[in-house]
């Protein structure tokens, strides 16, 4: 097993973020961190959560910020599942407060839902649970997220790009 980075390497990588030219290679760091690193990054669940809800404005490249989104989805996904529905509807709270505006009927704002809707597929495909479990921990978060979704696709229908991410 790997052993955890110390917390000053954590936050010299934490500082590579705030630099616009090193931001996208500093988010690859914490991908790395996360995907050998899952059980002890349990307890950085928090800031990971800040580093991906500020994701966009550190410049971060949408590749970059997808691993930062599989890698959230990998460690939430080590927990008990109330905290997996907690901590992936705090996740995906992110993104929907950002969708939504895509689901208001006969809107049409600049950007494109499709981004969005690639961090959520990242989310839920990465989610792998350990164990029997009854009820899916994630069932109630997308169910909140169902209106938002089924507003997108009713809004960009006719955006065959969309609709395919939609599923």
């Amino acid at each position: 097993m790997a052993t955890f980075p110390p917390d000053k390497v954590l936050d010299f990588i934490m500082m590579g973020l705030k630099t616009h030219v090193i931001s996208s290679r500093a988010a690859l760091a914490i991908t790395s961190i996360c995907t050998f690193c899952q059980e002890p990054m349990t307890h950085h669940l928090d800031g990971l959560l800040e580093i991906v809800k500020a994701a966009d404005s550190l410049g971060i490249a949408q590749d970059a910020i997808i691993g930062l989104y599989k890698s959230f989805a990998k460690v939430v996904c080590l927990m008990q599942p109330k905290q997996i529905t907690d901590g992936i509807g705090k996740l995906c709270q992110v993104i929907a407060s950002l969708l939504a505006q895509f689901a208001v009927e006969g809107s049409k704002p600049e950007g494109d839902p499709s981004i969005l809707l690639d961090r959520l597929s990242a989310i839920f495909r990465n989610c792998h649970l350990k164990g029997n479990i009854e009820e899916h921990p994630c069932m109630p978060v997308v169910a909140q997220l169902w209106d938002i979704i089924q507003g997108v696709i009713y809004n960009y229908q006719q955006n065959v790009r969309v609709i395919e991410r939609s599923c």
